[in-house]
């Protein structure tokens, strides 16, 4: 059974990735995608791929007990865990939407830094502030949506659109039991970041 979850794991991973590079030609971008897909695979075949196994979020999930442990390599791990295939779909359709459009306006180097360390803040805060375990891409993906409004502002653009558009989402997930302080410490990463690499 182990060997079958691997090689399904593999496949779907090499799979995910040719297809994304072959459509969007954005390595970073394929790699993300095809690890998000790969890890809920693994973490969710003994579960019937419905939900992951709580095994996996507690250890590899972001939480203030993991950085009292040391446990910090969570902050990174968490990013690509997600608890049940309605987050993980939300999530990979997001990224799909933004994180092309976003290279656009950068580059692909850049893209990846905001979604990286946006996923990184939203991790870190999430563990400060909450006692939750914290997983998913959500926070990373907050920062992509920040990042072009961060893009915009420095340009001088109208943002009253995308602002209406991106606080209810950030609001409106606390009544889904979503990490609000996550998805807000993501988000402002990323507006910081976007503000910073626009182009003029």
């Amino acid at each position: 059974m182990e060997l079958i979850v691997w090689l399904g794991a593999l496949i779907l991973f090499l799979g995910s990735f040719l297809l994304t590079y072959l459509r969007y030609r954005f390595l970073w971008f394929s790699l993300i995608l095809s690890l998000n897909l790969m890890t809920y695979f693994f973490t969710s075949f003994p579960e019937g791929l419905y939900r992951a196994r709580w095994i996996y979020l507690a250890n590899y999930g972001a939480s203030f007990k993991a950085l009292c442990e040391a446990k910090y390599y969570v902050m990174l791990t968490s990013l690509f865990l997600h608890a049940n295939i309605f987050h993980l779909a939300f999530n990979m359709v997001a990224l799909v939407i933004l994180y092309p459009y976003i290279t656009s306006l950068v580059n692909s180097a850049k893209t990846f830094c905001i979604y990286f360390f946006s996923g990184l803040a939203s991790s870190l805060i999430s563990s400060l502030f909450s006692t939750a375990v914290s997983v998913g891409a959500s926070g990373a993906i907050f920062g992509l949506l920040g990042g072009d409004i961060g893009f915009k502002l420095k340009r001088g653009l109208d943002v009253k659109i995308d602002l209406i558009a991106s606080f209810p989402l950030l609001l409106g997930a606390g009544l889904f039991n979503v990490n609000v302080i996550g998805h807000f410490a993501g988000f402002f990463t990323g507006l910081l970041a976007g503000f910073k690499f626009s182009r003029e």
